[in-house]
This record gives C-alpha cells, structure tokens and sequence, in this order.
C-alpha cells in the first residue's frame, strides 16, 4: 500500500485525476451529520489539509457499480471546480500584470476577469487607459490653468497704482490727521 503525501495532490492535481489513493494522516477536524460527514485530514507534508466528504448512507444504499459512477463524477465535479478557481486565479494574476504595466490601478483587476476571456480583457484595458489617461490630462490642465486678475487690480510701476496705494492707506487709518 502506498500513501500518497498531501503535498503531491496539491502540487500534482492532474496525475491523481480519476484514481483512487490511499493518504495517511491524522484528522484535524471531523463533522459527521445524518447522512453525510467531513474529515479535515494532514499528514505534515503541505500547509493545507485535504477534506475528505463522506456520506456514509447515501453509499450504503447504492450498488456498487453506482457508487463508483458517484464517486467518480464527485471528484470530476470537484476537480473541474479546482480547475477553474486555478485558471481564474492564473488569469487574476495575468490582468494585475497588465494593469501595473499600463500604470493602471490594480483594484480592476477583479471586475476585469469575470470577463472570462483574455482577449476582450486586453481590449477593456486599453479602452480603460484611454479614458483614465484623458481624465488624468483634464483634471491636470484644470489645475494649471491661472484665473485672470481682476479688473481694478494695483499695479505697483505705474503712477496710478501708487496713487491708490496712497488713498487707501489714508482711508484705513486708524488716527486721522
């Protein structure tokens, strides 16, 4: 009998596709209900455990020849599942490249991959860069541009301008002449 190692599943998922292993461990946690249970099993080799679901009279009741039909679409639904958390995962990880790339912000990543495909994800990318860049050059242009001094402003070289200074000083004084 050979044991497999938790880590080998985890690291090796398609080779235990469809095959029936023997782990041996020690079991974290378990929660058994009426028809069904679930062992939380490690064997120190992963930080991760394996959960093993059972269903105890549910199998009882079934041939033998449909529980083997069961069991093998329960794992076929359950590594289809893995399967598609990893390519979401690798695609995550695939847009935050081209996000930080194209000087992006990263927290769109997760709103662009449930688009689900690469190439309309790239074509939303760029369409997001066009109208962020085009934000980012109003918003500073908005910034730079200077208001024109008011009408009646001072101004200090010309004759007029002093002669304002003058006046206005004189009506804020304090102490009158």
């Amino acid at each position: 009998m050979d044991l497999t190692m938790i880590k080998s599943l985890y690291r090796q998922t398609a080779d235990f596709v469809d095959r029936e292993i023997t782990l041996g461990g020690w079991i974290r946690t378990m929660r058994v209900s009426k028809n069904f249970g679930f062992i939380e099993l490690n064997d120190g080799s992963f930080f991760k455990n394996v959960q093993i679901v059972f269903e105890a009279e549910k199998l009882a009741k079934m041939t033998k020849e449909e529980r083997e039909k069961y069991l093998q679409q329960k794992e076929r639904r359950a590594f289809e599942a893995e399967k598609a958390a990893f390519e979401r995962e690798k695609l995550l990880v695939e847009v935050r490249k081209e996000l930080q790339e194209q000087t992006l912000p990263l927290v769109f990543a997760e709103s662009l991959v449930t688009i689900a495909d690469a190439k309309k994800i790239k074509d939303a990318i760029v369409d997001i860069k066009k109208a962020w860049d085009a934000k980012i050059s109003e918003a500073v242009k908005a910034k730079a541009r200077q208001s024109t001094p008011q009408e009646g402003g001072h101004v200090m070289d010309s004759r007029r301008g002093l002669s304002s200074i003058r006046k206005m000083a004189n009506e804020n004084r304090i102490i009158k002449n």
